[in-house]
């Protein structure tokens, strides 16, 4: 009886010691990012899929960072949620190496289109072949299109601004590698406005309704990387 109490007593003062050591422990799984994959049919017959690292994706997957992203047609669309930090909208025949982290997005785009949007305070880095995209003000919301489908680079901002190599791009314009001048979005294309305006909307609505939370995100698989 007097040795269990001594063991008691033992493990009641070690208690604090094991509390400090598993707390940071603890946070840190808690905070760390985590993408999920949300795909989109025009229809039940709708053809094409989404590749994560070569591999078919499903609705409500779980991503690593860094990771592969390959769409295929148009009839099926493709949206990653990242914890904290922001949201992807992938185009059709898009190809991009992606990795983030709790307060950065970097990635390479190889081909297609992505729309990102991104949090305050979020760092935002794409590289194409023609250069590095970034935002230049972490203090507000920045919603970037960036364009390689034709093998040129083009940026649109649509919220905040961005800086495609050392071309500032403001809210409302955009901006192709090999043109003089900056242009404004043509805010009267109906298909732009229902793109850019309600599908965010449906994504934003549906993404909640199938939020998920406190997920492990480790890997160190392919070549790119939030910077260290």
């Amino acid at each position: 009886m007097r040795r269990s109490r001594w063991k008691y007593k033992i493990f009641i003062g070690c208690l604090p010691i094991i509390t400090l050591v598993a707390l940071p422990i603890i946070s840190l799984s808690q905070a760390t990012s985590v993408g999920i994959v949300n795909i989109f049919r025009e229809s039940a017959t709708s053809s094409g899929v989404i590749k994560i690292n070569g591999n078919s994706a499903i609705s409500e997957q779980t991503i690593t960072s860094p990771s592969l992203i390959e769409t295929s047609l148009s009839e099926i669309k493709c949206t990653i949620n990242i914890n904290k930090v922001g949201r992807l909208d992938f185009g059709s025949e898009t190809k991009m190496n992606l990795a983030f982290d709790d307060n950065e997005i970097f990635g390479f785009l190889s081909n297609g289109s992505v729309t990102i949007y991104a949090q305050p305070t979020t760092i935002l880095k794409i590289q194409t072949k023609d250069g590095l995209i970034k935002v230049s003000n972490q203090n507000q919301e920045n919603t970037v299109v960036i364009d390689f489908a034709q093998g040129k680079t083009r940026v649109k901002t649509l919220a905040g601004s961005a800086l495609l190599n050392k071309t500032l791009i403001s809210s409302g314009q955009y901006f192709t590698v090999g043109d003089q001048n900056i242009e404004e979005v043509d805010s009267t294309n109906r298909s732009t406005l229902f793109f850019y305006l309600f599908v965010p909307i449906e994504i934003t609505i549906l993404s909640l309704l199938g939020s998920r939370s406190d997920f492990d995100i480790y890997n160190s698989q392919t070549n790119v990387g939030p910077r260290k």
